[in-house]
C-alpha cells in the first residue's frame, strides 16, 4: 500500500541562509488522508514584511514556537517508506534536507512526486501551473493560500486528480511513457508498472472505446465531421439584422450597421470595399454579421483574415459566441492555422523513441504531447503549454515536415475536412498570403481585418 507524504513549507525566503517558519504535512494512503501535521517554527530569523504579507505569519506568532531542532525527529519519521510529494519538490525537499543536515540528521533519500511536473503532463490545458491556478482550474477548495497545511491539503487534492489521470491512461500510452519517465523528476515508474500489471478489464466494444490507435500511439477518437444542415435564411439582410438586434436586446450602432451593410453589398456585387472603422465602432461584430448572413444564404465560404493569433482567439472565443447565442441559425466557424501548429502522429511516433540525447525539457515535452494525444481532438499546439525549448522540438514533429503520402490519421487533414464544410474560416495574414500563393484553397470571399498590417506581413514572409 503506497503512502504519500504531501509537504508544504513557508520560509523566511529562498536563500541558503533562510529558515522554515511553518511546515504542513498530509499523509495520504489508500485514497484517504490518514494523518496531518502542522507547526509554526521559530526560525531565529527576522520575518520580512513581504513574507508576513504573503503568509500572514509575523514575528510575534513564531516567538514562542519550537525551533526546527526540537521537531526535526518527529518530522523526519513522517517520511519513512513514503513518497515525498510537493508542488515544486526541489524547493521543499531541498529546504528540508538543508535543515536536517544542519541539525545532524540524515538527508531524506526517498521517492518523490512533483505535482508541478505531473500537472504539466496530466493537465496540459490548464491556464497555468501555480497551485492557486490549478486549484481554480479544478475547482478545488483553497481556504488559506500560502499557509502550509492549507497548501498541503490542496496539493493532496491535486495529487488525487493527477494519480487518477495517470493510472487511467490507456496501456499503450503508459508503455510509451515508461522510457521517458526515467528522465523525469517524479518517480512515476513504480506507479506506471502497477497500472500496467493490473488485470485487463473486460474487452470494451469498439464503439465504446474512446481511443483510436495509430503508429503505436493511443489518441482520443475525434468527432465525425458532419455537414451543417440548418434551415436556410429567408429574410432580407436588413430584416435579419433587425431580428438580431431584437434578440441581442442592444441596437447596433449606426456605424456598425453601415459597415455591415457595406461589406454585404461588396459580397453580392462581387466588388471590393476599403473601410476605415473608427475606434470603438465594434467592427468585429459588423463583419461577422455580414459574413454569417452571406455564407448562410449563398452557400459560399467566407474567409476572415486577422493580424495576430490573439485576434483570432478574441474573434472565436469572445465575439462569435456572443453573436451565435442570439441567432436562430447555426453557423460552423473554423480556425485554420499553419501546418507547424498541428502535431504529426507519424513523425511524433518516430521522435518519441529518440531519447538518447534528450535534455529534461525535451523529455517533458514528449511526455506532455504523448498524454495530450489522449485528450485532444485538434492536435493544435496552442491548446497546451510546453517548456520554452519544447516548442522547438514540437516544430520537428509537426505536420510541416510531413510528406504527401497518405497517413492513417492526420490532425491537419482532419482540420481541412472541417474547413470543407465550414461556413466561415478564420486565418491570419501570414497563412492567408501562403494560401493565395499556393492557390490550393480559393479565397473568393475574403474579409481582411486590420489590413494596414498586411504589407509588413507579406514583406516578412517574402524577406
Amino acid at each position: 500500500m503506497t503512502t504519500f507524504a504531501v509537504v508544504d513549507l513557508e520560509t523566511t525566503g529562498n536563500q541558503k541562509q533562510d529558515r522554515i517558519i511553518e511546515i504542513g504535512i498530509v499523509i495520504y494512503r489508500d485514497q484517504q488522508i490518514v494523518k496531518t501535521y502542522q507547526t509554526l517554527i521559530n526560525p531565529h530569523r527576522h520575518i520580512s514584511r513581504f513574507i508576513e504579507h504573503l503568509t500572514g505569519i509575523n514575528n510575534a506568532m513564531v516567538m514562542d514556537q519550537p525551533t526546527f531542532e526540537e521537531v526535526a525527529n518527529d518530522i523526519h519519521h513522517l517520511f519513512d517508506e513514503a513518497y515525498f510529494v510537493a508542488h515544486n519538490v526541489p524547493f521543499d525537499l531541498g529546504f528540508l534536507n538543508q535543515e536536517f543536515a544542519r541539525v545532524g540528521l540524515e538527508k531524506l533519500n526517498v521517492k518523490t512526486l512533483d505535482t508541478v511536473e505531473l500537472s504539466r503532463m496530466m493537465l496540459p490545458k490548464a491556464p497555468g501551473f501555480k497551485l492557486n491556478q490549478l486549484a481554480q482550474f479544478l475547482a478545488l477548495t483553497h481556504d488559506d493560500p500560502h499557509r502550509a497545511l492549507s497548501d498541503a491539503y490542496v496539493t493532496t487534492e491535486l495529487l488525487k486528480v493527477l494519480l487518477s489521470e495517470l493510472t487511467q491512461l490507456p496501456k499503450t500510452t503508459l508503455k510509451k511513457l515508461l522510457p521517458l519517465a526515467e528522465k523525469l523528476k517524479s518517480d512515476v515508474i513504480p506507479i506506471i508498472h502497477d497500472s500496467l500489471n493490473k488485470p485487463q478489464a473486460d474487452l470494451i466494444k469498439e464503439t465504446e472505446d474512446p481511443y483510436d490507435y495509430h503508429y503505436g500511439l493511443a489518441i482520443k477518437r475525434v468527432t465525425d465531421i458532419k455537414p451543417n444542415r440548418s434551415e436556410p435564411i429567408t429574410q432580407s439582410f436588413g430584416d435579419w439584422l433587425d431580428t438580431f438586434e431584437t434578440a441581442f436586446n442592444v441596437p447596433l450602432r449606426l456605424g456598425q450597421r453601415e459597415m455591415s451593410e457595406a461589406i454585404y453589398h461588396a459580397f453580392v456585387t462581387q466588388s471590393s470595399a476599403l473601410i476605415e472603422a473608427g475606434t470603438g465602432i465594434g467592427k468585429t461584430m459588423s463583419y461577422l454579421l455580414a459574413a454569417i448572413y452571406f455564407a448562410k444564404t449563398s452557400k459560399e465560404k467566407v474567409f476572415i483574415s486577422t493580424y495576430l493569433k490573439q485576434l483570432q482567439k478574441q474573434v472565436l472565443h469572445e465575439e462569435v459566441p456572443k453573436i451565435l447565442a442570439h441567432l436562430s441559425e447555426t453557423c460552423q466557424i473554423e480556425v485554420l492555422k499553419g501546418k507547424n501548429q498541428y502535431v504529426s502522429l507519424k513523425r511524433f511516433s518516430e521522435w518519441i523513441v529518440k531519447t538518447d540525447n534528450d535534455h529534461y525539457d525535451f523529455t517533458l515535452t514528449k511526455a506532455i504531447v504523448l498524454i495530450w494525444l489522449t485528450k485532444t481532438e485538434t492536435g493544435d499546439v496552442d491548446e497546451i503549454q510546453l517548456p520554452r525549448s519544447g516548442y522547438q522540438l514540437f516544430h520537428q514533429f509537426s505536420h510541416r515536415f510531413d510528406t504527401d503520402e497518405i497517413q492513417a490519421f492526420s490532425y491537419y487533414e482532419h482540420k481541412l475536412a472541417q474547413i470543407e464544410v465550414a461556413d466561415i474560416v478564420i486565418v491570419n495574414h501570414a497563412l492567408m498570403h501562403q494560401l493565395i500563393l499556393q492557390d490550393n484553397m480559393p479565397l473568393n470571399r475574403l474579409i481582411i481585418d486590420e489590413a494596414h498590417h498586411l504589407p509588413e506581413v507579406i514583406e516578412q514572409e517574402e524577406g
